[in-house]
């Protein structure tokens, strides 16, 4: 039978741990999430990098710096991730660390795409758009899955700098992407 998403979990992991230009086009969806489920706690896994450019979101209840190489260190991070007992994990990235850590997460509900060769990984599969649209849309689109609406998203991704003033904060944009 298809799976039926909790109503409203009480704790949500997205996972998009690299690739800096993803992690800041994902935030439009994790602030989608936060708006779906107001009350549930909402992680976000993800590189040093891009820990530091969404540091101080406020749809973010706690950053995991992800630190590990190999596969004993995503089986290390797995059994991590498994002591949170999150009930609902999205992998964004759905490469092979990303899809190890959310099948083992213990977590009801373990999402990712359902066009990727991981898809094994996953109990809810999230379906791409037909038509090619801007990353940080797509992403959101995903979650229609979890009740998600894109209209409950940002158009642009919001950032926010977690030492506000300081003089060491530097943004730099770099608008290049496939899509």
């Amino acid at each position: 039978p298809p799976l039926t998403p909790p109503a409203a979990p009480r704790s949500i992991l997205v996972i998009q741990l690299r690739r800096l230009g993803d992690v800041v086009l994902t935030v439009p969806a994790l602030e989608a999430l936060k708006k779906r489920f107001p009350d549930a706690k909402l992680d976000f896994l993800v590189e040093s990098p891009g820990a530091e450019a969404v540091a101080g979101h406020p749809a973010i209840d706690e950053i995991l710096t992800y630190d590990a190489e190999g596969l004993f260190g995503a089986l290390s991070w797995a059994l991590r991730i498994r002591a949170r007992r999150y009930e609902c994990v999205v992998d964004f990235l759905a490469n092979p660390r990303t899809a190890l850590i959310t099948a083992l997460s213990g977590a009801k509900v373990k999402a990712g795409p359902a066009h990727v060769a991981r898809r094994w990984a996953y109990n809810l599969k999230l379906l791409q758009s037909k038509d090619t649209c801007y990353a940080a849309l797509e992403k959101v689109r995903w979650l229609t899955a979890l009740g998600v609406k894109p209209e409950d998203a940002p158009v642009l991704p919001r950032l926010h700098l977690a030492e506000r003033g300081a003089p060491g904060n530097v943004v730099g944009f770099f608008p290049a992407s496939r899509k």
